[in-house]
């Protein structure tokens, strides 16, 4: 009797074990799964959430077969935006969002997105940024330099004016106004038309907006509505491209090390292929919200070729000034300059 209940007993286990194994794909078993922890401090619905991360994760998941799965820590639950190039170094988190604006004295090179006119597109602004700091100059000499690896690289449409004072259309309008920045390079581009540069990260611009401490700011179209800045914000420009701004989703080095070869080129492939979408969509959006704003009543000033001439003029001098400011501090600033033009002019064709 003892004999047949401990038969009986192993064929269940036998069952349940094959059952649990079947349920596995044939290519993973438990101890080959990767487990990578994302931090961000931005909201879940915003659009570089929604259109970059969200979808680069879900596709890496299904090309690595399971091999790799996310842990996405959003709005800052790991931490706030400007520790993120902290956290990602530590190894408190994998793989975050870092925009080097908020780190721009860490990581000025990669102002060179920032300044005036850098990019005419989000679609063309991603791809170099992806290209410079993956296979270019900013690979070794920006992330390099931290020991962290950019998988995904986002531009935004150019940087314009939102402000609550005035429909302003030319740079001598905004002399004087209080204008939030993210820092670093745009800093250079708001002072040269006669703006006060205020830095704020985006979680606290709406509050600075409503008590006085901001007139306005220079932001990305695509992102007011994730912070609400349309409720403090009456007036927009549209064609000043005052700025840019960009950032990347990177691995610290040692995840990054320690992913097998074919892993990592999942995430570069895969990186790629989202930066191009991620860059398209942003430039569908930003035309859209245009159109959404202004018929919810925001004023938005579509500048003329003559305004838009007028704006070239008045922030000609950011660029010699940033290359200048960069080799005074031994830094690569005309050899970064010289590779940034070498992938804007390839992309432009």
């Amino acid at each position: 009797m003892k004999k047949r209940i401990a038969l009986s007993g192993l064929l269940i286990m036998t069952v349940l074990l094959g059952i649990m194994f079947v349920s596995l794909p044939a290519e993973v078993s438990a101890q080959e799964v990767i487990t990578i922890k994302v931090a961000d401090g931005l909201p879940s619905g915003h659009i570089q959430v929604v259109e970059g991360l969200a979808p680069f994760m879900k596709e890496l998941e299904a090309v690595s077969k399971g091999r790799v799965k996310f842990v996405h820590y959003t709005s800052g639950q790991l931490g706030k935006q400007n520790d993120m190039l902290e956290l990602l170094k530590s190894g408190v988190a994998d793989m975050a969002y870092i925009g080097p604006s908020y780190f721009s004295g860490k990581m000025p090179l990669s102002g060179v997105f920032e300044l005036p006119h850098a990019y005419p597109s989000s679609a063309i602004g991603s791809e170099a940024y992806w290209q410079m700091s993956v296979n270019g100059i900013l690979a070794k000499e920006e992330w390099g330099k931290h020991n962290v690896y950019p998988v995904l690289a986002m531009a935004y449409a150019p940087y314009e004016i939102f402000n609550s004072k005035k429909n302003g259309r030319l740079p001598a309008d905004f002399k004087g106004m209080k204008l939030r920045t993210a820092g670093g390079t745009q800093d250079l581009a708001v002072r040269a038309f006669g703006a006060v540069s205020i830095f704020r990260t985006p979680q606290e611009l709406y509050e600075s907006a409503q008590r006085g401490v901001v007139d306005g700011a220079v932001f990305p179209v695509e992102a007011i509505a994730s912070y609400k800045l349309d409720e403090v914000f009456k007036y927009a420009t549209q064609g000043a491209n005052v700025t840019g701004f960009v950032m990347a989703y990177a691995v610290n080095g040692k995840t990054w090390n320690a992913l097998p070869d074919d892993i990592k080129k999942i995430f570069l492939k895969v990186g790629l292929d989202q930066t191009r979408k991620f860059g398209k969509t942003a430039d569908l959006k930003s035309k859209e919200l245009y159109a959404q704003y202004e018929k919810a009543g925001m004023q938005v000033a579509v500048l003329t070729p003559q305004e838009k001439t007028a704006w070239v003029q008045a922030t000609a001098s950011v660029q010699n000034q940033w290359v200048e400011n960069l080799e005074k501090r031994k830094l690569p600033g005309k050899r970064v300059f010289e590779d940034y033009k070498k992938y804007m002019d390839s992309l432009k064709k």
